[in-house]
């Protein structure tokens, strides 16, 4: 039976990966938690695309420190604090008027993203990062 759930996951590693390289070229697109969340499925479907993605030399370091640590380094804290503040004010100044859910929705959801990754520890085995 898990033998044939291995390619779903992989389907969904190539997905999340996918929407991790979007978001390398799209500011208002994390690109980390689905980095992170591709390494999940690739872990559960193919042990070479799991050690590919830790050592990728775009995501491998923060995917590396999420699995051994669940850290996020104070830099990539800020970076990614700093574009959902600016994302969820971009959506709603754009859609205040014309659609109050997602003028109201979009920044709860990233406000709610921002505390959790803001209450994350940013230390590595005892080295500050």
């Amino acid at each position: 039976m898990a033998r044939r759930k291995k390619p779903i996951w992989i389907v969904l590693g190539w997905i999340a990966l996918a929407l991790a390289i979007v978001g390398v070229f799209l500011p208002l697109v994390p690109q980390v938690p689905f980095a992170i969340i591709a390494a999940f499925f690739f872990s559960k479907g193919s042990p070479r695309l799991h050690h590919w993605i830790l050592n990728n030399k775009n995501f491998g370091a923060a995917v590396r420190d999420w699995e051994l640590d669940h850290v996020i380094r104070k830099r990539l804290k800020a970076t990614s604090i700093a574009m959902m503040v600016a994302s969820a004010a971009f959506v709603f100044w754009k859609y205040h008027g014309e659609n109050s859910e997602l003028a109201i929705g979009i920044p709860i959801v990233f406000a709610m993203a921002s505390i959790f990754v803001a209450t994350r520890r940013s230390r590595t085995r005892g080295l500050m990062t």
